[in-house]
């Protein structure tokens, strides 16, 4: 399995300031729930435009904690969201939610 995040990528993203990081980290487990529920909402209603928003939104989130598989899963339906092509898209939301709950709960271990 890999990493969920990397800490050296995430503390350089953050200008080495371990407060910023865990500053970082806990606005990404306030917004990242109510971003894969807006998600949700987009897939079902085919809104294939803010499909892409919010998955890119995601995925750059995700991006400064250096959590490639939230990356991988956010730009999979960004991309199916650039398409218009939502067929696969519960499926791929699926895979973000697991992939996001485990960055979640590294994040949040992390602050412990």
């Amino acid at each position: 399995m890999r990493a969920t995040f990397d800490r050296e990528i995430a503390l350089t993203q953050a200008g080495g300031s371990e407060s910023l990081l865990a500053e970082l980290a806990g606005v990404f487990r306030r917004e990242c729930p109510a971003l894969l529920a807006q998600l949700r909402d987009a897939i079902e209603n085919g809104d294939a435009a803010s499909v892409r928003r919010i998955a890119h939104t995601l995925k750059g989130s995700a991006g400064v904690f250096g959590a490639e598989p939230v990356v991988e899963a956010a730009l999979r339906l960004e991309q199916m969201g650039k398409a218009e092509q939502l067929g696969d898209a519960p499926e791929a939301l699926a895979r973000l939610q697991v992939e996001a709950d485990r960055l979640m709960e590294a994040l949040a271990a992390e602050a412990e």
